[in-house]
């Protein structure tokens, strides 16, 4: 069995004196109690799936780091361009350069060029995606949801793994840190909606996937 290191460090964060005596001290009683939580091991079918969307996550931050990059570069010669990179971006920026050194034109074809290659790999593993989404039926009950693509659907999948780890729907909202607001006085208590107050790592992470599709 192995232990989930956060939750451990908060219960020795407690500890006045911190030594590895007290350490010990504190997860021996930690471990008699009960108060620890078992560190779940993930299937190799989620790991494959978290593996695919993270490196894909990763090619379009590095796109996105290349054309901030070019536009920051053209704005000190007083060139502006839209927004989004869409599917024009390159001929826009070349369009925009023609009055440029040939240097110049020269470092920012390097620039273009890159972002074209990355393009390509997103592309492909776009393609990657799908056909995981496409041959998963959970996948496909879960993009079933209105404004759910395959995207989201597999990275929900992938942070759930093992569904039969949760006694209900509200674990699984807990487990993503969607927790509700709460109102409790006397014997007055009221549970409202998402109180968007304890956002974790695994609620964020899925909010990235969602927007880098």
């Amino acid at each position: 069995m192995v232990m989930e290191a956060r939750k451990m460090a908060a219960i020795l964060a407690t500890i006045i004196n911190k030594t590895d005596k007290n350490d010990a001290r504190g997860i021996a009683e930690a471990l008699r109690v009960g108060h620890f939580r078992e560190c779940v091991h993930r299937s190799d079918e989620a790991m494959e799936i978290r593996s695919v969307l993270h490196m894909r996550q990763t090619l379009v931050e590095e796109k996105t780091h290349v054309v901030n990059s070019l536009k920051g570069h053209l704005k000190v010669y007083g060139i502006k361009l839209t927004k989004k990179a869409g599917k024009n971006f390159r001929l826009q920026v070349e369009e925009a350069v023609k009055e440029l050194s040939p240097k110049v034109q020269r470092v920012i074809k390097s620039l273009l060029n890159v972002m074209d290659s990355l393009n390509t790999e997103i592309k492909a593993l776009d393609k990657e995606i799908e056909e995981l989404a496409k041959n998963d039926e959970d996948v496909q009950l879960l993009q079933t949801i209105d404004g759910v693509g395959p995207i989201t659907a597999l990275s929900f999948k992938a942070e759930i793994d093992d569904i039969r780890r949760f006694k209900d729907s509200r674990n699984v909202a807990a487990y993503l840190g969607l927790t509700p607001s709460q109102y409790s006085s006397g014997e007055t208590k009221k549970q409202g909606g998402i109180s968007k107050k304890d956002q974790s790592e695994r609620a964020t992470y899925l909010w990235k996937q969602q927007q880098s599709y």
